[in-house]
């Protein structure tokens, strides 16, 4: 079946609803030092179902399957965090501190029912799994920074983080002859899928030495103005974290105990000059990370527990390596509020993670394992420009342009292949937004536009280069009544897409909200009424291409509605001695 590749379409559905109740209490202290502590916990539950169908073909259909099914969960968490700095001695020492304890817990039951058909080898196979996952974190860190004036206008900050991780998790998968919840199965050991089945225990400690110099500056508030602001001139940051990660995992036959040690020095440089009238602004930043690869990723096991689908581990996955580097520069004329600012990055990606994969044409099953892969980068640049436009400042316009360059590299299968390869795709956005508005006193009309443009070329031999357009255009407009304060506000948005490979998804859609709010009591009580989506013309799409090539998905979302809303503000200030 060389020479064949497969493509795939699938519909899916989903309903779910969630419950949650929540606490919370702060604390802040700042007489002797200061001490701010929160205390936060949280419970929900929740319950869905689902159902989904998927057919796939190569010069004719290969696999078909249609999956069914429904879940339901509780989940709860706790945690304290606590943060504060006092002083040393005298000098501009200080020490702050951070000491934070999180614990999470979720318990999910699930129950799905695949009904798979294949045409190559013509059968037919329906499988139930039943899921009973759960996982329990217990997380925390304790950071202490000691900071002072090194010589005049030079500091130095020596800081030491240490943090603890537990993770407990399970997932044992069930093949019962009827849809029904774990909890509601007797015998379980025998319709246990031992191989799709597991428990993990993960243990991290990680210990962070770092060291920071940085110098002072001084610029105005504004131009011509009396007052000063001191900013951080420039910077120089290395850190050290020290991570020992072990995870005992037990699947089917698999029973290891993994350790993974490792050791980076993460690096940061920044300067900015500001002038002495806050006119001009430049900042230049650049940094260098390692992080080390998920463990779970590394051990070397098989999970075929969906029946077209097959993930492996990999135990030659390497650590993820990063660069960004940026430079900005900021102008604030005065005249007329006026003020502009251009900025361009770049994020250069040594090495990160991608998932390659195969495919079986006789059985229509994919096979997928993570994989590094080298060399992607994204580019961009910004310009932003605001201005008042009349002596009186009622008008003003303001627009915002950038523009993206981002070489993506991941695996894909090219026409004729079963197996991916690494591939890049090079993808191009301009984007632009503006507006004009017209601003006095309680009346506000603003009329707004954007459009982004991309174009897309990829290595494959097979793909066709991409442009698509997305623009908006519409209008907004508020006002407050006098003596009535009551508030009318409405806005008017044409959403429109072009050159998307579906015509469905080259529409045009007019969305108009509209609201109105009244306050009571001196504004302690404030009736809200808003509608939105008044002519039920909403729909959303996502669109984006990668190293595989392009994805287009297109939902009907959040539906027109009006809702009502009643708030009410009580402060309560204490008494002055």
């Amino acid at each position: 079946m060389q020479g064949l590749t497969p493509t795939s379409l699938t519909e899916s559905f989903s309903r779910a609803s969630n419950r949650q109740w929540n606490a919370r209490n702060a604390f802040t202290l700042t007489k002797l030092f200061y001490l701010y502590a929160v205390a936060d916990f949280s419970y929900s539950k929740n319950h869905g179902a689902f159902s989904s169908m998927f057919d796939q073909w190569t010069d004719s259909l290969t696999a078909s399957q249609r999956n069914r099914g429904f879940n339901e969960g509780k989940a709860w968490s706790g945690s304290m965090d606590a943060q504060g700095a006092f002083n040393v001695g005298k000098n501009q020492k200080h020490i702050d501190f951070h000491v934070m304890v999180q614990h999470n817990e979720n318990e999910s039951e699930s129950a799905m029912r695949y009904s798979t058909r294949q045409y190559v080898n013509p059968q037919q196979n329906v499988q139930h799994n039943v899921d009973d996952i759960s996982n329990r974190t217990t997380w925390g860190i304790v950071s202490l920074n000691y900071g002072m004036q090194l010589f005049k206008d030079v500091d130095i900050r020596l800081g030491e983080s240490f943090n603890l991780m537990r993770l407990d998790a399970h997932d044992y998968l069930y093949h019962p002859d009827t849809l029904l919840l774990a909890s509601q199965i007797d015998a379980l050991t025998a319709i246990t899928d031992i191989n799709n089945s597991y428990d993990s225990r993960t243990n991290v400690a990680e210990n962070t030495v770092g060291i920071s110099f940085s110098g002072k500056g001084k610029y105005k508030m504004a131009p011509n103005s009396p007052f000063t602001l001191n900013y951080q001139r420039w910077s120089v940051d290395i850190s050290v974290p020290i991570r020992h990660e072990s995870l005992d995992y037990q699947r089917g036959r698999l029973d290891t105990l993994a350790r993974q040690n490792t050791l980076f020095v993460n690096t940061s440089a920044s300067f900015r000059h500001a002038s002495e009238s806050g006119k001009h602004d430049f900042r230049v930043h650049a940094s260098h990370k390692r992080g080390a690869a998920n463990l779970s990723d590394r051990i070397t096991y098989r999970d075929d527990s969906q029946p077209l689908i097959v993930k492996l581990g990999n135990p030659d996955l390497k650590s993820i390596v990063t660069s960004n580097f940026g430079i900005d520069y900021s102008n604030k004329a005065g005249k007329n509020q006026q003020q502009w600012h251009v900025g361009t990055s770049a994020d250069i990606y040594h090495r990160q993670t991608a998932q390659s994969a195969s495919y079986d044409p006789v059985s229509g099953v994919y096979t997928y394992q993570p994989m590094n892969v080298k060399g992607a980068y994204r580019l961009n640049a910004k310009f932003d420009f605001s201005r008042t436009i009349d002596k009186n400042r009622y008008w003003s316009w303001q627009t915002n342009a950038d523009a993206g360059y981002h070489h993506s590299i991941d695996h894909a299968m090219l026409t004729g292949m079963t197996a991916s390869e690494e591939n890049v795709v090079n993808t191009l956005t301009l984007h632009d937004n503006a507006y004009i508005q017209y601003n006095k006193s309680t009346l506000n009309i603003r009329a707004t536009g954007d459009i982004r443009w991309r174009h897309s070329e990829g290595k494959m031999r097979d793909f066709e280069t991409l442009n698509a357009t997305d623009f908006q255009y519409g209008l907004y407009a508020r006002y407050t009544l006098p003596r009535l304060n009551t508030t009318l506000s409405a806005d008017g948005n044409m959403y429109s897409r072009r050159g998307y490979g579906s015509p469905d998804l080259n529409t045009d859609d007019f969305v108009l909200n509209a609201s109105i709010s009244q306050p009571f009591f001196k504004g302690k009580l404030i009736a809200r009424i808003e509608a939105f989506d008044l002519l039920h013309q909403l729909s959303n799409t996502q669109y984006t291409v990668n190293a595989q090539g392009r994805t287009e998905t297109w939902f009907r979302s959040l539906p027109h509605y009006v809702m009502a809303h009643l708030v009410y503000h009580w402060n309560k200030n204490p008494k002055k001695k």
